[in-house]
């Protein structure tokens, strides 16, 4: 049983966490465009020094994936 209940508690911080990130970026998304510019990325510490190593195809904008790989990168530890 105690197993079963580690096992919940983990999903549900898998799921809150993915729905936090999900909620980020819509709320950076200022502009609706299904991306995050330079300026829109300053909103959040931290993601505005990494953005060009997380803009892979060079669009100058962030991409919802891309963006998850920056929350995935928060997430573990370094």
């Amino acid at each position: 049983m105690r197993r079963l209940s580690v096992f919940v508690a983990f999903l549900t911080v898998i799921t809150v966490t993915f729905a936090k990130s999900q909620v980020s970026f819509q709320h950076l998304d200022s502009d609706h465009n299904h991306s995050i510019s330079y300026l829109e990325a300053q909103q959040l510490d931290g993601l505005a020094p990494v953005f060009s190593d997380l803009d892979r195809n060079r669009d100058n904008t962030l991409s919802a994936d891309e963006f998850a790989r920056f929350r995935q990168q928060q997430l573990t530890p370094s």
